[in-house]
C-alpha cells in the first residue's frame, strides 16, 4: 500500500495487513481504544480512503488527494484492509498526508531515465518525500523520505509502464501555506523562514505549468533559469525579475504557433495581476508588473 523508504539510513518503513473484508463494514468499525496504532483503508475502482481515525479521513486518487468530510463517509467499497503500524510510520503517514504536491511529473512511454532524473533534480526539494505511485492492479505509494537536496542525486528511477506519477512533497513550501509543524523523520535544521510573499513563484508555477500543458513539457526541462531567486527567496523586485525572465526565456523558445500561445500567457498574467493587485500594489511592484506585460 504506502512504504516509507528513508534513503540515508537504508531503512523501510511499511505496515503489517491485519485485516482485509469485502463485506459493508464502515472503515470506521476498526478503531478501538486499545488499538491506536492502526489505520483502516476503504478501496474502491482507482481510489483509496484512508482512515487515520473516525474523524480523519484522505482520498487518494490517481490524480488527486484530499481530505474528506467524516460526515458523509462512503458505502460502497469493495474492499476494506485493515493495517497495523509501529508509530513512526503513522507519524510519517499523518504528515504525507497534509502535505501538498510542489512537484508533479506524468511519467510517459517515451520519458528517458536521465529526463526523469534532471527532473527530479530541479525541483531543489530539501526536506520532505518524493513518491513513486502506481494504480495498476492495486494501488501503490512509494515515498522515499528527503532530508536533504543531496538525496535527490541518489534516486535512480527506470520510467515503466506502471508507473503513474512521481509526486514531491517539500516541507517548507507546504510550510508558507498550512500549519504541519517540524519534519518529523529528521531533526530541524536552522529556523524555518516564513516567506511574506511568494507572488513570483505562483506566477511562474502559473506560467509554466501552462506551457507544460498546452506547448511542451521538454521546453521547461531544457529551460535555464534562477531556481534559488524563484523558489526560495521571498517576492522582492530581483526575485520577481528572476521569474520574469524565465518566462520570456520560456515564450522564446516556443517553436510552434509562437504568437497565439504568448497572447494566452499575457492573459494569464492580466488576470494573475487583477487578482493579486492588492499585494502586488503593497510590495510596490505595480510598475515592475506592467513593464514586463508590455515587454511580451
Amino acid at each position: 500500500m504506502i512504504t516509507f523508504y528513508d534513503i540515508k539510513t537504508d531503512k523501510l518503513l511499511e505496515p503489517k495487513l491485519e485485516f482485509e473484508t469485502k463485506l459493508t463494514i464502515p472503515p470506521t468499525a476498526f478503531f478501538q481504544k486499545n488499538q491506536l496504532q492502526i489505520f483502516s483503508v476503504g478501496l474502491a475502482s482507482n481510489t483509496a480512503d484512508i482512515y487515520l481515525d473516525e474523524k480523519t479521513i484522505y482520498r487518494i486518487t490517481p490524480d488527486f488527494k484530499f481530505k474528506l468530510d467524516p460526515k458523509n463517509i462512503p458505502t460502497n467499497y469493495e474492499k476494506i484492509k485493515v493495517y497495523s503500524a509501529e508509530k513512526s510510520y503513522l507519524e510519517l503517514l499523518e504528515q504525507l498526508l497534509q502535505l501538498e504536491p510542489c512537484f508533479k511529473i506524468k511519467v510517459t512511454q517515451d520519458i528517458t531515465q536521465e529526463e526523469l532524473k534532471k527532473l527530479i533534480l530541479s525541483s531543489s526539494c530539501r526536506q520532505g518525500f518524493l513518491e513513486i505511485n502506481s494504480f495498476q492492479d492495486e494501488i501503490i505509494l512509494e515515498e522515499l523520505i528527503i532530508t536533504s537536496e543531496d538525496d535527490l542525486k541518489h534516486v535512480e528511477i527506470i520510467p515503466n509502464e506502471k508507473i503513474n506519477r512521481i509526486l514531491i512533497y517539500d516541507i517548507e513550501r507546504n510550510s508558507t501555506f498550512c500549519n504541519i509543524g517540524k519534519p518529523r523523520f529528521a531533526p530541524q535544521v536552522g529556523n524555518q523562514r516564513q516567506d511574506p510573499s511568494n507572488l513570483h513563484k505562483k506566477l511562474f508555477e502559473l506560467i509554466f505549468n501552462y506551457i507544460e500543458k498546452n506547448v511542451s513539457q521538454k521546453l521547461t526541462w531544457d529551460l535555464s533559469f534562477d531556481r534559488d531567486s524563484i523558489y526560495r527567496q521571498p517576492t522582492t523586485p530581483e526575485t520577481l525579475n528572476a521569474s520574469f525572465n524565465a518566462i520570456k526565456k520560456a515564450i522564446e523558445m516556443i517553436k510552434v504557433n509562437k504568437q497565439e500561445h504568448a497572447e494566452r500567457i499575457k492573459k494569464l498574467i492580466e488576470i494573475f495581476y487583477s487578482e493579486n493587485y492588492a499585494e502586488i500594489e503593497k510590495l510596490n511592484l505595480t510598475t515592475e508588473f506592467e513593464k514586463f506585460y508590455i515587454e511580451i
